[in-house]
């Protein structure tokens, strides 16, 4: 049985590292994750603009979750292709 006191270390600059490989191979969640990165600045300098280009790339691969984060930033996009 596990325990409910397990002890994770997190390393929010290997995060952001490892989406970035996964985000230059296309993987839309990647780029989503990688976003949210930019745009908090957890592991890295928040950049709001860096956000939005990746949420953009994103939502081109149809990732929903970009396409919301866009429309809460206030970003117009178009709809995403079937």
């Amino acid at each position: 049985m596990l325990s409910s006191r397990i002890h994770v270390h997190r390393d929010p600059q290997k995060a952001v590292e490892l989406y970035q490989k996964a985000a230059d191979q296309g993987y839309d969640v990647a780029l989503n994750n990688l976003a949210q990165c930019y745009e908090t600045g957890i592991g890295v300098a928040a950049d709001r603009q860096r956000a939005i280009e990746l949420y953009r790339a994103a939502a081109a691969k149809n990732n929903m979750q970009a396409l919301g984060h866009l429309a809460r930033l206030g970003v117009p996009v178009l709809a995403p292709q079937p």
